[in-house]
């Protein structure tokens, strides 16, 4: 493979794990590429593959036992992506034991090192009461960690606490800036529920 293809091929997947585009398909040509990258120890390849194997969505089937191997090398490497993603399988049990214990620990892990989405995991966890005791309050301030990081599912969520009161005290127009900041990235039930509030 010349170098030109490869550094496209690299700079595709580095795009890919940073959600930069649409799911596509795979060439086997590119697949084998980012093995081999994995394969000498290359920490962004293995969480690569570890989404690859974790959707089937890009080519080859799902196989989430090869996706937990990929994200388990990348974690050992310090991958703050793979860390979220393994412990979103260990939450869900996708194709390992559910362990809410190891993933909250992987998602704190994660978030301690950076990883933007591993905040608005947790605060899921504890509002659902996910192998953790049911806290609302904790689980707004995780909100608004991860909303304070862009994250625009957390700012909708923040939006829904304050319009409900949910264990905060109600506040329309606390909620109603956080829909706007939503919908301002791009959250479209941010966008709907920003509508609802100024047609009332």
């Amino acid at each position: 493979m010349n170098f030109k293809y490869a550094l496209l091929i690299a700079v595709g997947l580095a795009c890919f794990s940073n959600n930069a585009f649409a799911a596509r398909q795979y060439s086997q040509e590119e697949i084998d590429f980012v093995t081999q990258k994995a394969n000498k120890g290359d920490a962004a390849s293995q969480e690569v593959l570890g989404e690859i194997y974790q959707t089937g969505d890009y080519g080859p089937e799902k196989d989430p036992f090869a996706a937990k191997d990929w994200y388990e090398k990348a974690v050992q490497l310090g991958d703050v992506n793979a860390m979220n993603n393994l412990a979103n399988m260990y939450r869900h049990g996708d194709g390992v034991p559910q362990d809410y214990a190891k993933a909250i620990e992987l998602l704190k892990k994660a978030d301690s090192l950076g990883n933007k989405k591993a905040a608005f995991n947790i605060a899921v966890m504890y509002e659902d009461g996910e192998g953790v005791p049911k806290n609302i309050s904790t689980a707004m301030d995780w909100y608004k960690k991860a909303a304070n990081n862009g994250n625009s599912l957390a700012m909708n969520n923040l939006g829904v606490n304050y319009h409900d009161g949910l264990d905060v005290t109600k506040n329309i127009n606390t909620a109603k800036e956080y829909f706007k900041q939503a919908c301002l990235h791009k959250n479209p039930k941010g966008c709907e529920n920003y509508k609802k509030l100024n047609n009332q």
